[in-house]
């Protein structure tokens, strides 16, 4: 998903801590849930 947008590519190359965010498959989970999309 983050490989197609370059903004988001380069916003993550310039924040590790966001980066390792993104990866943490806790959070992804959460992001991906559809009581965090309600």
């Amino acid at each position: 998903i983050l490989s197609f947008n370059p903004q988001l590519r380069s916003l993550l190359d310039s924040n590790s801590q966001l980066r390792e965010t993104m990866q943490n498959p806790e959070f992804l989970r959460q992001l991906t849930s559809p009581e965090t999309l309600q």
